[in-house]
């Protein structure tokens, strides 16, 4: 957990091979906790922490109550509806950051 996923690992390679700020999104279940290690991770593995990371739950999609398992995140099936609220949460946070053009 709070790891890169495999196949990405040869492009986070590449990016630090040729020294290129780069930016992270993830998507994880999130029932556990926050993925604290994944910047970390991203470091070890391109050589330098991505200039924007953002790490969005699907537990945040479900009901507060019952507290979200990982049963229950694993089992959810992402609807338009989430994909659409998840990317305009992405599009906002790389307008803040600066990291996107406006």
């Amino acid at each position: 957990m709070g790891m890169a996923a495999f196949p990405l690992r040869p492009y986070l390679r590449a990016v630090g091979t040729a020294k290129k700020p780069y930016g992270f999104l993830s998507i994880s279940g999130g029932a556990d906790s926050d993925n604290p290690t994944m910047e970390s991770d991203l470091k070890k593995r391109a050589g330098h922490a991505p200039e924007f990371l953002l790490d969005q739950h699907i537990r945040t999609l479900l009901p507060a109550e019952p507290k979200p398992t990982r049963e229950m995140t694993s089992a959810y099936q992402v609807t338009e509806a989430d994909l659409t609220a998840l990317s305009e949460t992405v599009v906002s946070a790389l307008k803040k950051s600066g990291f996107a053009a406006e």
